[in-house]
């Protein structure tokens, strides 16, 4: 190992460090942490650096961010972070980790670690992605109940526009270009960086107003802040190492090292923007997608999905930027750095891969019953594209002010709130139109009257409408309602009660509302759905361009 190492760090390589019996000791290396993996316990200490984002050259710092780390991990980690303990040399001039009570008097610390029981390295996501396994079976759904659950319960920043607020972003990508300065023409092609100024700068005002607004809704959280693939592992159903939980679900290394916005405190979307990046990077768009939109339905969420386009090429922005100052890392081996540069390039790519796609502003109609699987379809293909979501049980319960994983009483369903509801959705879909952004209407529509209600709002705002139908199987439709009514993350309240009624009065879209749609088997898989509902609307806006 290199002599630029600190001596604990070449110390902790053998076993004799340890007070426990080890066989073989692993070490991995980040650009602000060394970790030693021995045996059935990982250790991990700070590097004394400073990159600007974080700061930890001294060493109260490093202490201070092994505490934070145990107690921030502890939220979706809470087996797996055990204790900060002290790196020391014995009066012997022996070096050890977590020394055992007897050998803890008149020593000197070196260091401070973050003790952690070791997970299996096969079990993150990122390798699970790779392998295809089929522990993949409604990870979507598992992934984005986790978050939610997780995101219900963290820290609301309050709404303080001076640390949060649209100016505050604005302020945090100044800093983030100023630091990816010496990259430009190395790992960061000019005409990349250039394109990714001028999209973000269009972005940063066009969405100004609903960065405000998600602010002041609680949507920005002390979140976890670094939620990628390699991240979140994938583990046995009430597992130890799972701390019992049904889902498997564990998440390590969320950021303790700074208290900015945009790090750990963050939008939700911004959060949830990473694993849908780094899903996509790994070659799983659909994945990504489907996560996101099974979460902005269990939130109720309607301008998540807005803003995922900016959120996810900030992401691919941050990796590309990670990567290349760990390329510039100094005790890299030449192959390591090639690697790291790559790497680098890849995600500068992907972020400009984000710029939307769709130049014409589009609102989107969903039709079809409880059941069919419109609300997914249409918070996916807003997540995809970037458009608000406008779902119709989300804005009833907003407007008798209750969550939306809350039930209301069929009094609150009747025909003339019913209208309102549909009159409430209109009304935002025309602001959001007259901003030049597009919008998924995600309500029955059971009837031509209200189709053509919907469909009509756009051309108020020079926008362009199409229908989306979903066709599904009675009996499959009364199945899903039938098994759904219970589960985490519903935010209908449809009976098989409610189904029959829909049913009754369903007028099925006729050939000339399907003149400007296009109507979807429910039973196809979600990605088939997406792919062809895609297809459709890249037609639209093809033809008008």
């Amino acid at each position: 190992m290199s002599s630029e190492f600190p001596e604990y760090v070449t110390a902790l390589l053998s076993p004799s460090a340890y007070s426990y019996e080890v066989a073989e000791i692993a070490f991995r290396e980040t650009h602000i942490s060394y970790v030693h993996i021995a045996g059935d316990y990982v250790f991990k200490t700070k590097k004394p650096v400073d990159f600007g984002f974080i700061n930890q050259i001294s060493f109260e710092s490093r202490k201070k961010f092994c505490e934070q780390e145990v107690v921030l991990n502890t939220r979706l980690a809470p087996s797996v972070y055990l204790e900060v303990v002290p790196v020391v040399r014995l009066s012997s001039g022996q070096i050890l980790v977590d020394p055992p009570p007897d050998k803890s008097m008149g020593v000197d610390i070196l260091e401070w670690a973050v003790k952690m029981r070791r997970l299996p390295e096969d079990a993150t996501l990122a390798s699970t992605l790779k392998t295809g396994s089929k522990i993949l079976d409604n990870l979507a759904e598992r992934l984005a109940m986790r978050l939610f659950e997780f995101h219900k319960n963290c820290e609301k920043v309050e709404s303080d526009i001076e640390f949060a607020g649209p100016r505050k972003v604005k302020e945090w990508w100044d800093r983030e270009l100023a630091e990816i300065a010496d990259f430009i023409d190395v790992t960061l092609p000019r005409e990349t960086y250039e394109r990714l100024l001028i999209s973000v700068e269009m972005m940063l005002d066009e969405y100004e107003p609903v960065l405000l607004q998600r602010l002041q809704t609680g949507r920005v959280v002390e979140g976890h802040g670094d939620l990628h693939c390699d991240h979140v592992y994938l583990l046995a159903s009430f597992s130890e190492l799972a701390a019992g939980r049904s889902d498997g679900i564990v998440i390590v290394d969320g950021i303790e090292f700074n208290d900015w916005f945009q790090f750990r405190y963050l939008d939700v979307g911004y959060e949830l923007a990473f694993l849908a990046m780094d899903m996509t990077a790994l070659g799983y768009e659909n994945l990504a997608n489907e996560l996101v939109g099974r979460y902005i339905i269990a939130t109720g969420d309607e301008t998540l999905s807005l803003v995922q386009p900016l959120h996810r090429m900030f992401r691919a922005f941050i990796r590309g930027k990670i990567a290349s100052i760990t390329a510039q890392d100094s005790g890299l081996s030449e192959q390591d750095r090639q690697k790291s540069e790559l790497e680098a390039s890849a995600y500068f790519s992907l972020a400009v891969e984000y710029v939307p796609k769709l130049s014409q502003v589009m609102s989107v109609v969903m039709c079809g019953v409880s059941g069919s699987g419109k609300s997914l379809i249409g918070a996916t293909l807003a997540s995809k594209y970037g458009f608000a979501w406008l779902n119709s049980d989300a804005i009833r319960k907003e407007m008798f002010g209750v969550a939306v994983d809350e039930e209301l009483s069929l009094s609150k369903y009747s025909d003339d709130i019913s209208q309102q509801v549909y009159a409430k959705m209109l009304e935002k879909a025309q602001l959001f139109m007259s901003r030049g952004q597009s919008v998924v209407m995600d309500a029955t529509h059971l009837t031509n009257t209200q189709r053509l209600a919907s469909m009509s709002i756009a051309g108020q705002s020079g926008a362009f409408s199409t229908l989306i139908a979903i066709d599904i199987d009675v009996e499959i439709a009364k199945a899903r309602v039938l098994r759904r009514m219970n589960e985490v993350g519903n935010i209908s309240d449809a009976t098989p009660n409610v189904l029959n009624k829909q049913l009754a009065l369903y007028e099925r879209p006729d050939a000339d509302e399907l003149a400007n749609g296009v109507e979807v088997d429910a039973n196809l898989d979600l990605a088939e759905q997406i792919s062809l509902i895609s297809e459709h609307l890249e037609s639209i806006n093809q033809s008008i361009e």
